[in-house]
């Protein structure tokens, strides 16, 4: 999180996280044109497809999805803490 100068604390939006450098494992199928993509630091965000070039648009769509519903509950689970 940020803190504003008036103390506050301010949540980084969703392009800052979106533009973190995630690892993508690619597993292709032993036979076939299929791929399986996931983010392993963002636990549960995976895809399949069956082109890469196709899987790489899907898990950007899987990690702003990620993003966009676990974040605010991690920060509220830190929060707590606080």
């Amino acid at each position: 999180m940020d803190t504003r100068g008036d103390g506050e604390k301010a949540l980084k939006d969703l392009n800052y996280y979106m533009n973190l450098n995630y690892r993508i494992e690619v597993l292709k199928a032993e036979e076939g044109e299929e791929y399986v993509l996931h983010c392993p630091d963002l636990k549960g965000c995976v895809t399949c497809s069956n082109s890469l070039e196709e899987g790489f648009k899907m898990i950007e769509d899987a990690k702003k999805c990620w993003v966009t519903v676990c974040i605010p509950d991690i920060i509220a689970e830190c929060a707590a803490f606080y």
